[in-house]
């Protein structure tokens, strides 16, 4: 069995940064094939979130929009945090892959400051070190003392001595996330975003729409026709004629259309028929509750794999997230904490380099998602991972430029 050291943690801990939908998890199924399954520990703060959707005021929160502090799913991370020390701790190689945990650096709300969730991610790791301590498995192994951690933590990052009495384990650790950890962003535009997450909900409602035709004695198949309808509005796959909608196209391609506003209005339409037709054949609130009871009636396995968010539906639900990760995330975390460069006029946004990275994506970049998956997040997998453990993986500067390109400038 190998020790830890809290070095040793943040070294292996890769943050992805960017909005739902951006590509993020094809980058990790990337570090996963360079890396194998069991070696990549996938903690997406949205799927811990999903998890609790059960409890209404969490629901809420997640309704509206990004969830300030990480405080409602820290029971559920700290437990997992532990066992991937005690899989580290046998010998096993690994990274952590945090997606979406830091959205919010430190801020002010009702007179209090919420720390940065650096530090509520640091306060998480502390709890999981300190749980797996009280094993005997793990005693001889973690070779992490909090107090000592401090010390030499003040030492390193040089904290003014005005501020030595407030210093904590927790602002060590996330100045050393900071610092050490492997950043990713991956990039789209105003434009790519748009079309990034209204494809998303176009594939998840096409899933939807088998499912339920697989279920039919279950579902009123009215149901399933909106949502097939739907789903190819959504992508833009479809052609008006006589004022009958025509499905021209059903492949999961990204195809860069750009939506004018009067199909944006055929879009909301049809996914406003979707919610009534379900909300009448269900008999519950088409504004809150039918995907719920479809997810009920469907069952574990009959919804498995579809995550339908309607707050992808409206172009002015989508520019809100967009703002939001601007302002919050951009802004808030990835410029002030981690030294990334924004211009706001031209909406690029640069790296600082070494262990703070960037993918670019997007259809109207000319990246489809066979690029995405086949070049773009394999060759940015193993740049990531190069940083980690440098000695195994090697990316040419060829390669390094080659993620920073749009298609126009490849060829």
């Amino acid at each position: 069995m190998q020790a830890i050291t809290l070095d040793g943690i943040v070294q292996r801990c890769i943050f992805l940064h960017g909005l739902s939908g951006a590509g993020k998890s094809e980058l990790v199924q990337a570090l996963r094939k360079n890396l194998g399954d069991r070696s990549v520990f996938h903690f997406s703060t949205g799927d811990y979130f999903r998890k609790l959707k059960a409890n209404l005021e969490v629901r809420e929160k997640m309704r509206q929009g990004f969830v300030p502090t990480l405080n409602d799913i820290v029971p559920l991370m700290v437990n997992d945090l532990k066992n991937v020390l005690l899989r580290w701790a046998r010998g096993e190689d690994m990274v952590i892959v945090f997606d979406g945990a830091v959205r919010f650096g430190e801020y002010e709300r009702d007179g209090k400051i919420i720390p940065s969730q650096f530090e509520q991610l640091a306060e998480t790791w502390k709890k999981a070190i300190k749980l797996a301590k009280r094993s005997s498995i793990f005693r001889d192994k973690l070779d992490i003392e909090l107090a000592s951690a401090i010390v030499e933590g003040i030492s390193s990052y040089g904290f003014p001595n005005e501020f030595l009495g407030e210093i904590t384990f927790e602002k060590i650790m996330a100045q050393m996330f900071r610092e050490i950890s492997v950043h990713n962003l991956v990039d789209v535009t105003r434009e790519g975003a748009q079309q990034l997450m209204r494809l998303r909900l176009h594939k998840n409602l096409a899933k939807l729409a088998e499912s339920l035709r697989k279920n039919n004695e279950k579902v009123n198949s009215k149901v399933a026709d909106c949502c097939e309808i739907a789903s190819q509005i959504l992508a833009g796959r479809v052609i008006v004629q006589n004022e009958k909608v025509e499905v021209v196209s059903s492949d999961e391609t990204y195809v860069p259309v750009s939506v004018d506003e009067t199909t944006l209005g055929l879009m909301e339409k049809a996914l406003d028929d979707l919610k009534r037709e379900a909300a009448n054949a269900f008999g519950v609130d088409e504004k809150e509750t039918f995907i719920e009871t479809i997810e009920q009636t469907l069952g574990d396995e009959g919804f498995r794999g579809i995550e339908v968010r309607f707050d992808d539906e409206r172009k002015v639900n989508r520019d809100e997230r967009v703002d939001q990760f601007i302002k919050s995330t951009l802004t808030g975390v990835l410029v002030s904490e981690l030294e990334y460069g924004y211009d706001t006029t031209t909406g690029e946004v640069s790296q600082p380099g070494g262990t703070r990275l960037r993918m670019i994506n997007g259809p109207d970049r000319g990246i489809s998602y066979q690029e995405l998956t086949d070049q773009i997040a394999p060759q940015m997998a193993r740049m990531i991972l190069r940083r980690v453990f440098p000695d195994r993986f090697e990316v040419g500067i060829v390669g390094e430029r080659y993620l920073q390109m749009s298609s126009k400038e490849r060829a």
